[in-house]
């Protein structure tokens, strides 16, 4: 018996997407999700990381970012943080937001 032919979307990567907040971030998720939304073909792997409340927490989710950024597709970031100390906290080396220019 044959096989069924795979659908395109089968075939299509998943592409991880995360969302970042230091509150409950439905704020990061409603603006992702109308972005993502808008590419009905993709499909996507989303992950909530709401509460981060400190420097160690966002260094945890930047090691998890980091390893993210080892796969196959580059992942997507939302962030809603308005602490200036956790959002600091997440641009590394490596990541498309520590290449932004900074005002001195």
């Amino acid at each position: 018996m044959a096989e069924p032919m795979a659908s395109g979307q089968d075939e299509a990567p998943v592409v991880p997407v995360f969302f970042l907040s230091d509150s409950t971030g439905i704020s990061a998720e409603t603006m992702g999700n109308a972005l993502l939304i808008q590419f009905p073909d993709l499909r996507f792997d989303r992950t909530l990381f709401p509460f981060i409340t400190t420097v160690e927490e966002a260094q945890r989710v930047v090691a998890i970012l980091d390893e993210a950024m080892d796969g196959p597709v580059t992942p997507l970031v939302f962030t809603t943080a308005a602490v200036d100390t956790i959002r600091m906290s997440w641009p590394r080396p490596g990541h498309p937001s520590s290449t932004s220019s900074t005002s001195t």
